[in-house]
């Protein structure tokens, strides 16, 4: 049969089934008496292929001869490639342990160390505060970093901070971002301005944005001289946003194009309408003269359908 496999059980010589991939034996006492035997044979001497020493191995693939050799070798496979350097002070090729590694040993990172103290540490002036500093680094030149930051900061601001006053039109440095006005004179205008405004103080002329005539007002935000003129505005307004959104239509009728106010109409007007609709019950009538006809069996008329009529 397909998928069957049949084997010699190494130890008796009897055939059986395989029921998986690395079966050898038919049973579980075979395998028994399999290992008992070797056993008995003696284990195999071989040489630990890290440290070289001979060992008695368990089975014929082992290798190491415990597990430390065998840990060594996984770690030497996942580590970086050994880098040889040379130390600083005393010129001895060395194994680094870190990529910044400069001194094979500690000893000679200290000797240097020492070096470095006994030269007198350089005193500069900050070019922000003036105090004096000693300095880590030869292009040093504040004190810390807020000095640093500091003299950047106010020259940012200053540029971001020149704006033109809305009144005078004179160019000015604010002292806070949403400063709009150069001083106090010119902001007190403008309030004093609006509040007149607000009272009713000021009045202006202005013409009506829809009929055109001329009118007095205290309001600031007026454009029409009645009620009328703004709601004719509006309806105005609203057909103009209607017939842009709407296509042409022809008329039915009379051939004529217009924009329809539903989306099924079909005529320009209602006289267009009632012409169509009259023309077509003439032919409606004239349809029903032809076609009616008389029961053969009951005498009475019926119009003739033309859908269920069987040619014969």
């Amino acid at each position: 049969m397909n998928g069957i496999k049949i084997k010699k059980c190494l130890h008796c010589g009897n055939e059986f089934i395989q029921t998986a991939h690395n079966k050898v034996y038919c049973s579980g006492g075979c395998h028994k008496k399999a290992i008992s035997i070797k056993k008995k044979k003696g284990n195999p001497i071989k040489k630990c292929s890290y440290c070289g020493e001979e060992f008695v191995a368990n089975s014929n693939i082992q290798k190491f001869c415990n597990k430390k050799c065998y840990n060594q070798i996984a770690y030497a496979k996942k580590r970086k490639p050994i880098e040889i350097r040379k130390c600083i002070k005393c010129e001895k090729e060395f194994v680094i342990k870190s990529y910044n590694q400069k001194f094979c040993s500690g000893e000679c990172s200290e000797a240097i160390a020492i070096i470095k103290r006994k030269k007198k540490p350089a005193v500069k002036k900050c070019a922000n505060c003036g105090k004096e500093f000693v300095r880590i680094k030869n292009q040093q030149r504040y004190c810390n970093e807020n000095c640093r930051v500091k003299p950047r900061r106010a020259v940012a601001k200053k540029e971001a901070r020149k704006k033109l006053c809305l009144v005078c039109s004179k160019e000015f440095t604010g002292k806070i971002a949403a400063q709009i006005y150069c001083s106090n004179e010119c902001f007190r205008d403008v309030a004093n301005q609006k509040r007149r405004v607000k009272r009713g103080a000021i009045t202006r002329e202005c013409a009506c944005a829809y009929c055109g005539k001329g009118f007095v007002t205290r309001k600031p935000h007026q454009r029409f001289c009645s009620e009328k003129c703004r709601d004719k505005e509006e309806v105005k307004m609203k057909r103009i946003k209607r017939d842009a959104l709407k296509e042409t239509k022809v008329c039915e009728y009379c051939g004529n194009e217009y924009l329809p106010r539903l989306p099924n109409q079909r005529y320009c007007s209602k006289k267009c309408q009632g012409k169509y609709r009259s023309i077509n019950e003439s032919i409606k009538e004239e349809a029903l003269k032809k076609h009616t006809k008389v029961c053969a069996y009951c005498g009475e008329k019926y119009v003739e359908c033309f859908l269920y009529t069987r040619s014969t």
